[in-house]
């Protein structure tokens, strides 16, 4: 990813804000590892809460460097550039946090339940692994490609934000293309990503295979039960031993 590309991911997100009621609440004022930080929006979020402790990791350079430039000075949060599965500290954390996806972007079961079994072991006693995730159904699976096109900013710094995704049925992963477009400049910036499409059964697999058990799920951001019409599975997860 690019530098601009990273301001304009944190510009397109930082509108998100649907989950973090529910995040703050389930992480509570613990120490907390947010496993792909991306720019902060979430780490934000929980230092404003009252987090005593948080960690960041992020292995996207351009990303975390936007991340830096909000906790510039501030106390009690610690960002580190790494894959998860390379991270490695003696600490131990309250809980350990894969927000929105993150999780489905690590791609193949086996790399998946290895993110899972490194959360666990990072996991003070009576520490919580918290994974949301959004919920698939076989209409999601039978669609070959989405798309949306909305705008993002203000005034001079207004962009039209286009994200196409076509999903491999056989790979059950979505390719996704995201395009802005600056309407006073014209500038044209593209970024790309990939996610594999979950199911909830795959992921209560992957906890199992990973060594945690389920104390809680949700299926929305109220922290409602998981029916036919979530659109959001939310998994707060129990070392097994």
């Amino acid at each position: 990813m690019s530098v601009r590309s990273a301001e304009l991911y944190d510009l397109r997100t930082k509108r998100i804000d649907s989950d973090r009621q529910a995040l703050v609440d389930l992480v509570g004022a613990g120490s907390t590892l947010e496993v792909g930080c991306g720019t902060g929006r979430v780490l934000q979020w929980l230092a404003q809460s009252g987090c005593r402790r948080l960690v960041g990791v992020e292995r996207d350079s351009d990303m975390l460097e936007i991340a830096r430039r909000k906790f510039e000075g501030l106390e009690g949060v610690e960002l580190v550039r790494s894959d998860f599965l390379d991270f490695r500290t003696g600490e131990k954390f309250d809980r350990v946090l894969f927000a929105f996806n993150v999780l489905a972007e690590f791609q193949g079961p086996e790399r998946r339940i290895a993110a899972l079994s490194h959360a666990r072991n990072l996991l003070a006693p009576d520490g919580c692994v918290v994974v949301v995730n959004m919920m698939h159904n076989f209409e999601d699976f039978s669609r070959s490609a989405t798309h949306r096109e909305f705008e993002i900013g203000s005034g001079k710094e207004t962009w039209t934000v286009t994200i196409h995704c076509s999903r491999d049925r056989v790979l059950q992963r979505s390719f996704c293309r995201v395009a802005y477009h600056n309407v006073a400049t014209g500038e044209e910036v593209r970024d790309a990503y990939v996610v594999d499409l979950l199911t909830r059964s795959e992921l209560r697999a992957c906890y199992i295979a990973a060594g945690l058990s389920i104390a809680a799920e949700y299926g929305s951001y109220a922290l409602g039960r998981v029916d036919e019409e979530s659109d959001v599975l939310i998994s707060v997860l129990k070392s097994q031993s």
